[in-house]
């Protein structure tokens, strides 16, 4: 962080330390570079435990066999901490513990390692025991979480623990602080803790976004920021209506979000948005059990298909809520072509029901959608995959800020598959697009990038080489 770049004060309304500008700064502009204090790799994913590179050769701790790594340098590196959970990883049963409880015990062991005095320089926390926890304001469902995380930390680290208050306390200070850590495509492959990242506040219309290199958090301007304007990020997905938004937010954070997107009454119509029985157009929600009129045909959704819909819905929604552990399952088993061909089956069977009921924009529909993507990639069916890409990528430019990360990830991915598929033109366009939005998300200096700059290489020179050969054919 360029010390001229950022400043932190009290808020005015909150009262509490925020991240403001210090100077007008651009979009693109990186303003915070920040490594974890701690981390934890998701358990089902098969990378370095400890810079979470994903090199098909890694070296297996051979105490634990638990933790792997990619060299003898990340394995030294780890020692620090893991000199003292290899033992705990092999009393552990059964089979590893969660990230989280990884995590919290790997946070133990640092409050124990540093100093709780702050370095009051740059304002910025750099001890764990500034961070907020909210713990007070646990749920019931919160603190049956707490209670499960106990138990198990308590079978993996024995009974030297720290009393169970402060263990809430430790608990709740994860959960409102850890960021998700993502690969180049923006899919989580662990958590972790930083400390002066944390400071950032949410906006469901950021004008910050937080991009990973490894387990390197890079904070990125994406909208010209005036100086003394707060510098804000995004907690959670925004491809929610503000609704679903804000009770994540309350649940997990504690707080009410008031940005302009909350009160974006059109969007949240549009997410939520059915299918015209009469003429297939489309159908605003106006609240979570009824609809404006057709905007095409002014048809009134009637009861009977309001609680069809409700029920897709549900059923959508439950399904979603259980495919990510599902899917890193698949990945890790050996008969993988089967399964995925059986995770594919599922999905279209839910894409059918969705289809003349939900919306193309309704949230629902598109994540549905996405994931027949990325099952169709996996089982290597190229033009189905390409076909639900082009799908996809008009619902995130929709109900996406214009430079979310996740718009020019997916741009990549759809000229990755044109160029594949030999549609060298339409590769280069998807190219340029994506390059517009990963240059100020991810910057010139990312791997990203970079692989876009590659590919965009290859698609000019065959573009050419294939016309040249034509043109002589034609000859």
């Amino acid at each position: 962080m360029a010390a001229s770049m950022l400043e932190v004060r009290l808020s005015k309304t909150t009262k509490a330390r925020c991240v403001f500008a210090a100077c007008d700064l651009k979009s693109g502009d990186e303003i915070l570079v920040e490594e974890p204090y701690a981390i934890s790799l998701s358990t089902y994913q098969d990378r370095c435990d400890y810079c979470f590179s994903d090199r098909n050769k890694l070296l297996r701790c051979s105490r634990c066999k638990c933790q792997n790594y990619c060299n003898t340098s990340c394995q030294r590196s780890a020692w620090v901490l893991h000199k003292n959970e290899c033992k705990d990883l092999q009393r552990f049963s059964p089979g590893k513990p969660s990230e989280t409880v990884l995590l919290v015990a790997r946070l133990l062991q640092l409050s124990k390692k540093y100093s709780k005095e702050s370095n009051s320089s740059d304002d910025f926390p750099c001890s764990l025991s500034e961070l907020q926890s909210n713990h007070e304001h646990f749920n019931e469902q919160r603190k049956k979480q707490f209670v499960k995380l106990l138990s198990t930390l308590k079978n993996y680290c024995g009974d030297q623990l720290p009393s169970n208050q402060e263990l809430l306390h430790l608990f709740g200070q994860v959960t409102c602080n850890s960021f998700n850590i993502c690969d180049p495509e923006m899919q989580s492959i662990g958590v972790g803790i930083y400390l002066k990242s944390s400071l950032l506040n949410h906006s469901c219309s950021p004008n910050c976004t937080a991009i990973f290199v490894g387990t390197t958090i890079h904070i990125r301007a994406v909208k010209a920021i005036s100086k003394g304007e707060e510098c804000s990020i995004s907690y959670i997905d925004l491809m929610n209506p503000s609704h679903i938004r804000q009770r994540m937010l309350q649940e997990q954070y504690y707080f009410t979000c008031d940005c302009t997107s909350c009160q974006e009454e059109l969007l949240d119509a549009e997410m939520g948005s059915v299918t015209c029985e009469n003429c297939s157009g489309q159908v605003l929600r106006r609240d979570d059990t009824s609809f404006q009129a057709c905007s095409a045909c002014n048809t009134q959704v009637l009861p009977t298909r309001i609680s069809e819909v409700l029920h897709i819905e549900e059923e959508s929604r439950s399904l979603l809520e259980d495919c990510d552990s599902f899917s890193e399952k698949l990945k890790s088993k050996s008969k993988g072509q089967e399964n995925w061909q059986n995770l594919f089956k599922l999905w279209s069977k839910l894409s059918i029901k969705q289809a003349g009921v939900l919306h193309i924009e309704n949230v629902y529909r598109v994540r549905t959608v996405d994931k027949l993507y990325d099952v169709a990639v996996n089982l290597q069916n190229w033009t189905d995959a390409l076909y639900l890409a082009q799908k996809v990528i008009q619902s995130y430019r929709k109900l996406y800020p214009s430079f979310h990360p996740l718009i020019g990830v997916h741009l990549l991915r759809l000229a990755k598959l044109q160029h594949f598929l030999g549609s060298f033109t339409m590769a280069i366009q998807y190219l340029q697009q994506a390059s517009d939005i990963i240059k100020v998300t991810h910057g010139l200096q990312h791997e990203l990038y970079k692989q876009l700059e590659e590919i965009q290489s290859n698609c000019i020179v065959e573009a050419r080489f294939y016309s040249s050969d034509t043109q002589d054919k034609v000859n």
